[in-house]
C-alpha cells in the first residue's frame, strides 16, 4: 500500500497521491461530481460545466469549507483572507480585495467565528470528530484510476487504516437540519459517491474499505451523527455510476454531449 508526495504527481499518475486541490481539479480524470452531473442533469450539463458553475460563491459554501478545515487541518484557517465587514456587496469590500493575494479563498468574519462555534460544540460533545481528527491517517488525499481505459479519480476528506481489518474513508459533510439529511443524501446522490470512492480507492490501494459519512449540523445543537447506505440504496448507486459512466464515454469518444429532452410533459402524483 503506497501514497505518494505531492511532488510525485503529474497528469499521466496513477494511484494515491497528496495533491493540492488546484493539481485535482485540474486533472483530466472524471470525478464522482461529474457522474452527478450527467445523472441529474445531462452529459451537456457536465460538458458546460465550468460555465454553469462559475464563480460560484455562497455562505452556506464558505461555512462549509470552514467546518472542513477546522475538522480536518486542511487548509489551515490561516490561509484564508478573512473580511471584517457584513457582507461582500460592499464598495468596502471591493477596495479590500484588490490587496488580498490572488486566488485566496475569502470569508466574512462572522462566518469564521459561526464556524468556529460549530467546531467546538462538535469536537467538545461528540468523539466522532475527535476520532477523525486523532486516528485518521491522511487528509485530503486524492486517488487516480483506469476504468475500462478512462482516466477517473476521487478525493477523500480522510482515510483510516486500522491494523487489521477494513478501512475507511470518511467523507464530511454539514447539513441545516439532521432530520432531513436523508432528503439530502438522495438529492446529492452521495450513495453514487460511496460506490465510487470505494471502487477508486479500494483499485489503487489493494485493500477494501468501507465507506462513511460523517454529517455535521449548523444548526444547534450542532449534532454530528454518522451515516451509512443500506445494500439496496448502493445498487441504486451503482447502476446510476454505470449508466452516467457510460453517457462520459460516448462523449468522451465523438465530442458529442447529448443535450436534455426539449418537450417533457410534467405529470404529478399527488
Amino acid at each position: 500500500m503506497s501514497i505518494h508526495a505531492n511532488d510525485e504527481y503529474d497528469s499521466s499518475f496513477y494511484g494515491v497521491v497528496q495533491c493540492t486541490d488546484k493539481q485535482y481539479f485540474s486533472d483530466s480524470g472524471i470525478n464522482c461530481s461529474g457522474l452527478k452531473t450527467i445523472k441529474q442533469k445531462s452529459p451537456y450539463h457536465f460538458h458546460m460545466y465550468d460555465k454553469i458553475n462559475f464563480n460560484k460563491d455562497t455562505e452556506a459554501l464558505r461555512i462549509g469549507t470552514l467546518i472542513h478545515a477546522l475538522v480536518l487541518g486542511t487548509p489551515h484557517i490561516s490561509e484564508f483572507g478573512v473580511f471584517d465587514g457584513a457582507s461582500k456587496n460592499s464598495v468596502k469590500y471591493r477596495e479590500w480585495i484588490e490587496k488580498q493575494p490572488e486566488g485566496q479563498t475569502v470569508v466574512l468574519e462572522r462566518e469564521l467565528e459561526f464556524a468556529r462555534k460549530i467546531y467546538k460544540h462538535a469536537y467538545e460533545q461528540n468523539d466522532l470528530i475527535r476520532m477523525i481528527k486523532e486516528k485518521s491517517h491522511h487528509f485530503e488525499i486524492a486517488a487516480f484510476h483506469d476504468r475500462l481505459g478512462y482516466r477517473t479519480k476521487a478525493k477523500a476528506d480522510a482515510l483510516y487504516f486500522p491494523e487489521e481489518g477494513d478501512g475507511i474513508i470518511w467523507d464530511l459533510k454539514t447539513t441545516n437540519d439532521l432530520f432531513k439529511f436523508d432528503r439530502d443524501a438522495r438529492n446529492y446522490g452521495y450513495h453514487m459517491q460511496d460506490v465510487w470512492y470505494r471502487e477508486i480507492f479500494q483499485s489503487a490501494l489493494k485493500r477494501r474499505f468501507d465507506y462513511r459519512l460523517i454529517v455535521v449540523e449548523k444548526s444547534y445543537p450542532y449534532s454530528v451523527v454518522e451515516y451509512s447506505f443500506s445494500d439496496r440504496v448502493l445498487d441504486q448507486g451503482k447502476r446510476w455510476i454505470d449508466e452516467a459512466f457510460g453517457k462520459y464515454c460516448v462523449g468522451f469518444d465523438t465530442g458529442v454531449w447529448s443535450k436534455p429532452e426539449t418537450n417533457i410533459l410534467l405529470d404529478w402524483r399527488y
